[in-house]
C-alpha cells in the first residue's frame, strides 16, 4: 500500500516539486533516489527525458537535458550515459517503480490471456485475428520464430573480409594524413 505524500524533488528553478510522491518520496517526473544515486542535475534530467518525452531514444534524451555539440557528440554522450551504473541503475528503478511500465511476465501474461480467449473487450472475449496476433507475439518474445538472412557482398559476390597488403598500406597513409591534417600538419 502506497502512501502519497509530497515529492522531495526540485523544479529546474530550484523550488520544491508540489506533485504527490509515493513510498519512494519522488513524483513520476523525478528519479528516485536521485541525489543518492549520485546523479548530477543533468543526469537526472536525461533519465527523466529518456523515460518520458525521448520514449527510450538516448541521443533524444541527451539533446533534452541539455548536453551541447554536433549530433554524433550528442550521440556519444548518451550512449556514455547508458553506461554509467549510477544511471542504468536510476533508469531502472524508474521502470520497476512506474505502474504504467509493462514487465515482460505482464505482456507475456496478457498475450496469453489474449491468445486464449480470456481477456475481454468489454463483454465480447477478442477477434480470433486479434489472438492470432498475441500468439504470434508471444511466440516472438519467447524466441519461437528464427529468422535467417542472406547476406553478399557486391553484386551477390562474396563478402571481401580481407584486403592486399597493398590496400592495407594506402589505407594507413590514408589514416596517417587525415591525422596529420587533424594537427595542423604536425607529425
Amino acid at each position: 500500500m502506497s502512501t502519497h505524500t509530497k515529492c522531495q524533488g526540485q523544479t529546474k528553478k530550484g523550488k520544491p516539486c508540489a506533485r504527490k510522491a509515493g513510498d519512494g518520496g519522488y513524483c513520476y517526473q523525478h528519479v528516485a533516489g536521485a541525489e543518492q544515486a549520485g546523479l548530477t542535475e543533468k543526469q537526472r534530467r536525461f533519465v527523466e527525458a529518456y523515460m518520458g518525452a525521448a520514449a527510450g531514444n538516448a541521443t533524444e534524451a541527451a539533446r533534452l537535458a541539455g548536453y551541447e555539440g554536433d549530433d554524433s557528440t550528442i550521440r556519444a554522450i548518451a550512449s556514455q550515459n547508458l553506461t554509467k551504473l549510477n544511471i542504468r541503475e536510476a533508469i531502472e528503478s524508474r521502470i520497476d517503480s512506474d505502474p504504467l511500465v509493462a514487465t515482460r511476465f505482464d505482456r507475456q501474461r496478457f498475450w496469453t490471456r489474449v491468445m486464449l480467449g480470456k481477456e475481454l473487450d468489454g463483454e465480447e472475449p477478442p477477434a480470433m485475428r486479434d489472438r492470432l496476433k498475441a500468439a504470434s507475439d508471444l511466440a516472438k518474445a519467447q524466441g519461437d520464430f528464427v529468422e535467417r538472412v542472406e547476406v553478399s557482398g557486391k553484386d551477390g559476390g562474396p563478402i571481401e573480409t580481407e584486403r592486399s597488403m597493398e590496400d592495407r598500406k594506402a589505407r594507413i597513409r590514408e589514416l596517417m594524413e587525415i591525422t596529420k591534417a587533424a594537427r595542423g600538419g604536425k607529425d
